[in-house]
């Protein structure tokens, strides 16, 4: 559609038309002097069939872009748009052959109406030149169409990953942040070298945060390692309360999956579970049949958050789509929740 916006520029659509009633009355002057007899002063021959040109080229050009404005494009409906298309080409010869003849034959050249059918190879050239030009124009406008749409959807497809990527970390890290030096504050009192080490963790999770902000993949082993820091930093805040174990990790496969993926879901196993004495937390990682999956027993809030969106497994989702059709899989039962996410093959 927006392609065929841009056409009606009436200084390019005069300069246009002008090339083509040049060109058309060239040619057919050409063949006329070729003739021994030609059947009209090649004056007349270079009118005609120059306006001939002019009506066929810009009426189809006209018409493709009037189909446009009515909704009927290459894209969506292509099969109606043949047909409808081949049938107004047909009528429109029909039209434009009858005025032309009536005002250049009949009027300057003082044919006899009635011998109209004596032309019909001269309607049959007509309407070939003008399935020619029709099919030149109208596979233009179908090519432009799928071009934009390649580009809209490859555009669309990159801002969004992008959109939702920025929409987690920016979820993520406030809150990371704040209890993360909560937990440092206690630690510097209490113990030093795990201070220390607590720091170098913390910096290593955003320093992955920030390295891949822009990536739409990364390997599965860089996200578990990745992982480990996390982990590291909300056991130090949960202690013993806390419990995350692997099972099958050594069989995984080299693979990808979105970056900070594995940790929105322990964040959200933390977010929406109680972590006490009396209510620890166990959460799995494990590797089965090309999913790595976490797992958490069901330890719910009894004041959960007003402000919690569960936007964090949608979000993950959508990105996927994006990037697979294999589907994030979700599943709960009264005892256990658990996100299976779809590890993505190297291309």
């Amino acid at each position: 559609m927006a392609y065929f916006q841009k056409i009606y520029n009436w200084n390019r659509e005069l300069k246009e038309s002008l090339l083509i009633f040049l060109f058309g009355g060239l040619v057919q002057v050409t063949v006329e002097a070729c003739m021994l007899e030609p059947e009209a002063p090649l004056q007349i021959t270079f009118l005609i069939h120059g306006t001939f040109w002019v009506m066929l080229w810009k009426g189809s050009e006209y018409l493709a872009y009037r189909q446009e404005k009515i909704g009927l494009s290459w894209k969506e409906q292509p099969l109606k748009r043949l047909f409808i298309t081949a049938l107004v080409i047909f009528l429109y010869v029909i039209v434009v052959f009858l005025i032309l003849y009536i005002v250049f034959f009949v009027g300057l050249l003082d044919y006899k109406i009635q011998n109209i059918f004596d032309y019909r190879y001269e309607f049959l050239s007509t309407l070939f030149t003008t399935i020619a030009i029709n099919t030149f124009m109208h596979g233009r406008a179908f090519l432009m169409e799928w071009r934009q749409a390649a580009i809209d959807n490859e555009k669309l497809k990159t801002e969004s990953v992008q959109a939702k990527f920025e929409s987690l970390r920016n979820q993520v890290n406030p809150h990371f942040l704040f209890n993360s030096l909560n937990a440092l504050s206690t630690l510097i009192y209490s113990d030093q070298d795990k201070a220390d080490e607590f720091v170098q963790k913390l910096s290593l999770v955003y320093r992955y945060v920030i390295d891949h902000t822009n990536d739409e993949v990364v390997s599965l082993k860089t996200e578990l390692e990745f992982l480990e820091s996390y982990i590291y930093l909300v056991t130090i805040r949960f202690g013993k309360n806390l419990k995350v174990s692997y099972q099958h990790l050594d069989q995984v496969p080299e693979g990808l999956v979105p970056p900070v993926s594995l940790q929105l879901l322990l964040e959200n196993c933390l977010k929406h579970n109680e972590v006490s004495n009396e209510y620890p937390l166990h959460i799995q990682i494990v590797y089965e049949d090309g999913y790595i999956s976490v797992i958490n027993n069901l330890n719910p809030l009894k004041n959960p958050k007003k402000d919690s969106t569960k936007l964090g497994i949608n979000n993950l989702k959508d990105r996927y789509q994006y990037l697979t059709d294999l589907p994030v899989i979700v599943t709960h039962d009264q005892e256990y929740f658990t996100v299976k996410l779809p590890i993505l093959k190297l291309s």
